[in-house]
């Protein structure tokens, strides 16, 4: 079974102060919510843990990412994490950002290299925030310049390809059904035409073997 996120831990991102939880996660899920209440920061959260850029997450500067209530960002630091599960086993990933854009890594509760937070990352399919599924807006999105990505994607997760195969056969079926139908229906109205040919053909013979009779 392959690594996948059952939880998101938020701090001093952006409108998220205290630790925020999000979760459990399972494999589709949606956000909602009034407008300003954080549902794009909560994205822009999940790409900055993933290496996003300034760009990606909505920022023009590093003070932007910070909390907006913080006068002094000297005394904060952010941290995105999120608990990764496979079956039984389970580890926490941690990404820290102070003031200076320098970062530290955790995972599982050890600090790691850049190269290994992102090599982790890569090994378990979550090389970059595309891969996590994130869905702002299809129509303006860059991750979705290409429109047929937004529908592989959702293919993918829902399986709708298995669905998308069971669908084809039972069309192409019904198709099958229709022609047969209307095969059998074609030829029964041509046998009852006969049929009906033939009784009228009896009944002149019988009218006919009448008449010869008398006379």
């Amino acid at each position: 079974m392959k690594w996948v996120v059952k939880l998101i831990k938020i701090k001093n991102f952006k409108t998220y102060g205290i630790d925020s939880f999000i979760g459990p996660i399972a494999n589709f899920n949606g956000v909602y919510g009034k407008n300003g209440s954080g549902k794009t920061n909560i994205i822009d959260a999940v790409n900055f843990f993933l290496g996003g850029n300034l760009a990606d997450i909505n920022c023009n500067s590093i003070h932007d990412i910070f909390p907006k209530y913080y006068t002094n960002i000297t005394e904060c630091e952010i941290k995105v994490g999120m608990l990764l599960i496979n079956n039984e086993n389970k580890k926490p990933l941690i990404r820290i950002i102070d003031k200076n854009n320098i970062s530290e890594f955790f995972l599982d509760g050890l600090k790691i290299s850049f190269n290994q937070f992102f090599k982790f990352l890569k090994n378990i399919g979550l090389e970059n925030f595309k891969d996590f599924i994130i869905i702002k807006n299809p129509n303006t999105n860059k991750i979705f310049t290409d429109p047929l990505y937004l529908s592989s994607i959702i293919d993918k997760i829902s399986d709708s390809n298995k669905f998308s195969l069971a669908h084809l056969k039972a069309v192409i079926l019904k198709k099958k059904l229709q022609e047969n139908c209307t095969f059998y229906y074609s030829k029964l109205k041509i046998i009852i035409s006969e049929k009906k040919n033939l009784i009228c053909s009896k009944k002149k013979l019988s009218d006919l073997k009448k008449k010869n009779k008398f006379k």
